[in-house]
């Protein structure tokens, strides 16, 4: 026990002097239960930040490929690190169950790898198996900001802070939850974690290029005027002729459209589908008919990236599939017909009667932001158990 407390305080004490971290809602957990957590999973860090911002020793489950590494495991068996593989999910269940029995605190990252976008991805569902018929069990969930972006971050536009501002929220026991519950309370405490820091004015605009993992600015068009990009870093064309244009004269990779983009570029004839083969992405945030979606798609080849925006907060929004390579596992990020997963800084609920409806039911449609508590959005809509957004 005092080799593992000496190890544990020199192996976090350079994340301690690196990293300054804000800790939000901490959490007081009696040590008479055992405490199983979860959350978002943005880093290879992510445990040196968590363990930092909680008192109690966690246990951390891990992939078996990395647990045997062999320079590590010895480490890791000090540490009592739970490796998990899908050859051994059983065991490893088991043994977090003993675990959660012998009233210790243990971590599970419901995602199963680290993210590839910087926004949530679909939770698995082992953590349900392991709490099935447990009681006495404190279920804590947490979201950490301010790690996507650095080089432990699996982002393409990584900085080189030497300094670095990390926010952990922690959020209230949870007596029971599955992975749809537990989606939608990670999102809304990244509402909390967004709304800790001082906006400026161009706030939107780093929170949407952050979540796109956009590295070279100049790549960016809109075909109209955003509010959620700043000038000076996206050029905007209100005439959809002229957008097509420089789409193919500058290179532009990014392309940030509207309804009336869509139906102009649909019915002239004279706009080839060439004026867009070169552009990578092509976003939205209006609520535009399907139809015109499938006639858009269908002439320029390419996936129309939906998003759904309210008092000119992005709530939600569709990002493209990313192969995670270990595993050769995909990383869902669009669903045709939907408007996508909230964002990091918004959540979403769907009510009924006053009363939170389950994955799949249709009801109004509730927003909340790192700027605004709960609003119906005056939308009906669902989500699905990955927390994909329908409107009606």
């Amino acid at each position: 026990m005092i080799l593992k407390k000496i190890l544990c305080y020199l192996i976090l004490l350079p994340f301690k002097i690196r990293y300054k971290i804000k800790i939000i809602n901490k959490a007081s957990i009696s040590n008479e239960r055992g405490v199983l957590l979860l959350g978002n999973h943005i880093s290879w860090i992510d445990w040196a930040i968590l363990q930092l911002s909680f008192k109690r020793c966690i246990r951390f489950v891990m992939n078996r490929d990395i647990y045997n590494l062999p320079l590590y495991k010895i480490i890791f068996k000090i540490f009592q690190v739970i490796p998990i593989s899908p050859n051994s999910a059983k065991d490893s269940i088991k043994t977090v169950r003993e675990a959660l029995k012998n009233r210790e605190a243990v971590c599970i990252f419901p995602e199963g790898t680290i993210s590839y976008t910087g926004n949530l991805n679909t939770f698995k569902k082992g953590f349900e198996l392991t709490l099935k018929g447990l009681k006495d069990v404190d279920i804590i969930p947490f979201y950490i900001k301010g790690l996507w972006g650095s080089r432990f971050s699996r982002a393409l536009n990584k900085d080189i802070f030497l300094k670095r501002e990390i926010t952990i929220v922690f959020g209230e026991n949870q007596k029971e939850i599955d992975a749809f519950k537990l989606g939608c309370k990670i999102s809304e405490l990244s509402c909390e974690a967004y709304r800790s820091e001082n906006p400026n004015k161009i706030y939107e605009t780093k929170r949407v290029l952050d979540i796109l993992n956009i590295v070279r600015y100049e790549s960016i068009l809109s075909s109209f005027k955003s509010p959620f990009f700043d000038e000076s870093i996206c050029k905007n064309v209100k005439n959809y002729k002229e957008a097509c244009k420089k789409a193919v004269r500058e290179g532009i990779l990014y392309l940030f459209v509207d309804k009336e983009f869509i139906k102009n570029a649909v019915l002239d004839e004279s706009i080839h589908p060439l004026f867009l083969s070169e552009v990578k992405y092509i976003f939205t945030f209006e609520k535009i008919p399907s139809s015109l979606i499938e006639a858009f798609e269908r002439k320029f080849k390419k996936i129309l990236y939906t998003g759904y925006k309210h008092n000119d907060i992005l709530i939600t929004l569709n990002l493209p599939d990313v192969m995670e390579t270990r595993y050769f596992k995909i990383q869902k990020g669009y669903k045709s017909h939907s408007f996508g997963k909230p964002i990091g800084g918004a959540s979403v609920m769907i009510k009924k009667g006053g009363k939170n409806l389950l994955a799949g039911e249709v009801g109004e449609v509730w927003v909340k932001s790192y700027k605004n508590d709960w609003i119906k959005s005056g939308d009906f809509g669902y989500m699905d158990k990955e927390c994909f957004l329908y409107i009606k």
